[in-house]
């Protein structure tokens, strides 16, 4: 191959000489951390001096003040010799370059005003701009609302060290994509302690290890959607619930709890529990309103005087008088949704993942982070480079999807509509052939014949939902009536759906059949009352079906569903 040797005479011949050519890799600073007081010192002069001393005054002021004394260094192994290395390490990012390269991104300033041509109903809230006016579009262009967030996590899985991640989000930006790793600023790792969480019932022996040991295989038998995660194999690890995730904790909460604990309680602490759910299950809607803000702290006042009573109150903790302004906080910044902690810890997953010593992460991490940072803004500088971006695409990250929903692409006017249809504010009938915002997935089957009784069914279907005169091939041929319309029999049949980042599934998709379970509304009469109650179903099949009505061809995109009957008493 001839080549042009010279061409190539300064070009990298290693990861080393290309990071330091594109200045990949210095973009932070990092300080000598004082393990007693925090304390910051520079690095250089801790190390220059042998026994360095934390010098810092809790009580400058006081005249009998004395310094913290704590040793700042250790003595590491180097070689045939030791030298100095300080105890702990803050690494600080560069702020300015995060920022630097959002702004580079096409499209970022369209992103970040976008928030100003929302309209939302009176009384709704559905993102942190709909709460007190601290978003206005006269500071639109002038200003950015961050969000900071600081949480902790174990890096190790055979450690209980413990490292912390400041985040922040730019509140400016839409809900769907503000918390998207990309987007997310990093402000700071530190170091800390271990976490400790306080269980009412388990430290008071109310949940004995054998109950844990029998909600464990209940546990087991219940069958969720496998986007909504997974709790820990073990419930009984350690001392019990061991190892849970705050999203974890929401699944436990939300969907375990009651069937798993609801017999192993008295009855205070049932209503304990069951005010405590209801009060989760209102809060973490998506779009939510005063009178729901109302409910949910009705139920966590509730738990509050519960305790109080039953266990006294100095099992009172500052955590439950925190509560008691969440419906604050949410009239204030809008819904638990649009500023809740789970993405940062998913954030805090990504960080645990990357290669590092096991030995000073923070530092390590921090280097990883700010050189993402680094090639993100070389990268958006040659975004009309056709060739670079084609290239790209082959390493572009697989899209996230899970329960909390923070990278799918609903925007908010869209999550209104479907609040809307859920609790039955709008008066339009749903037929299936509305707009789609989804997509129909493999595994597929084209032109079924569809069985008799079924295909009946969907022929009342049309008949109820359109107020007009629907018929079967076969009855239409034995009847003289011009005016029916005729249903072909014929379907295209889908064993997934995937709205947005989710993917639902059907029994006619073996791999996804845990996704085949919903809950739908059905009006019941019930002694002359109409009431709305919640039927659960699996879903057979998704398909595809064509009529002609008027002339004009319609395809609706509906769902088989076998339903659950009622269980006796």
């Amino acid at each position: 191959m001839d080549a042009n040797q010279a061409r190539f005479k300064n070009f990298p011949s290693s990861l080393y000489t290309a990071s330091k050519l594109l200045q990949v890799g210095n973009q932070s600073k990092t300080y000598a951390v004082c393990p007693s007081c925090n304390s910051l010192y520079n690095i250089a002069e801790v190390v220059a001096e042998e026994g360095s001393k934390c010098t810092h005054v809790e009580f400058s002021m006081q005249s009998k003040g004395k310094p913290c004394g704590m040793e700042l260094t250790m003595q590491a192994p180097l070689g045939n010799r030791n030298k100095n290395r300080p105890k702990l390490l803050f690494p600080l990012p560069s702020l300015k370059l995060q920022i630097n390269s959002l702004y580079q991104r096409s499209g970022i300033q369209q992103q970040l005003r976008k928030w100003t041509n929302r309209h939302v109903d009176n009384g709704m809230l559905t993102d942190i701009y709909d709460g007190a006016p601290y978003f206005t579009p006269e500071t639109a262009d002038s200003h950015l609302g961050i969000m900071i967030n600081l949480d902790w996590f174990q890096p190790f899985e055979s450690s209980a060290y413990s490292c912390g991640a400041i985040y922040g989000v730019v509140c400016n930006l839409p809900r769907e994509i503000r918390f998207k790793k990309e987007n997310m600023l990093t402000l700071g790792l530190l170091p800390g302690p271990n976490e400790i969480i306080k269980k009412l019932w388990i430290d008071g022996n109310k949940i004995t290890k054998h109950d844990l040991e029998l909600m464990e295989k209940r546990a087991k038998i219940i069958k969720i959607p496998a986007d909504l995660g997974r709790i820990p194999n073990k419930i009984i690890t350690g001392d019990g619930f061991s190892g849970f995730t705050a999203n974890q904790w929401k699944s436990f909460i939300l969907i375990y709890a009651i069937p798993l604990m609801w017999d192993l309680l008295n009855e205070p602490d049932r209503k304990i529990l069951g005010n405590f759910v209801r009060a989760c299950t209102l809060l973490i809607c998506r779009i939510i309103d005063d009178k729901t803000l109302s409910e949910a702290h009705e139920h966590l006042l509730k738990v509050a005087m519960l305790i109080e009573e039953n266990y006294g109150p100095e099992r009172i903790t500052p955590n439950f008088y925190l509560c008691l302004h969440i419906a604050d906080c949410c009239r204030d910044y809008g819904p638990l949704y649009s500023f809740w902690c789970y993405s940062f810890e998913r954030m805090n997953g990504i960080l645990g993942s990357f290669p590092n010593s096991h030995r000073q992460i923070e530092p390590e991490l921090l280097r990883i982070i700010m050189q993402h940072w680094r090639l993100d803004d070389l990268i958006s500088v040659q975004s009309n480079n056709t060739k670079l971006v084609e290239a790209l695409k082959l390493i572009k990250p697989r899209a996230t999807s899970g329960s909390l929903a923070a990278y799918d692409n609903f925007e908010f006017s869209e999550l209104c509509q479907y609040r809307k249809i859920f609790v039955q504010e709008v008066d339009d009938t749903i037929v299936g052939n509305e707009p789609f915002s989804g997509e129909m997935l493999t595994p597929r089957r084209i032109q079924v014949d569809l069985p008799d009784n079924i295909y009946q069914i969907l022929t009342d279907y049309y008949s109820n939902d359109y107020d007009l005169q629907f018929t079967t091939i076969a009855d239409s041929i034995s009847s003289s009536s011009r005016d029916s319309i005729v249903v072909p029999n014929m379907i295209d049949q889908f064993g997934r759906v995937q709205i947005a980042a989710e993917i639902f599934g059907s029994a006619m998709s073996s791999r996804y059949l845990k996704n085949a379970c919903i809950l739908a509304k059905f009006i019941q009469e019930n002694r002359g009352n109409e009431t709305t109650d919640l039927f659960p179903g699996q879903v057979q099949y998704y398909f595809e079906h064509t009529i002609t009505i008027s002339g004009e061809s319609k395809t609706h995109r509906l769902a088989f569903v076998r339903w659950y009957r009622l269980a006796p008493n």
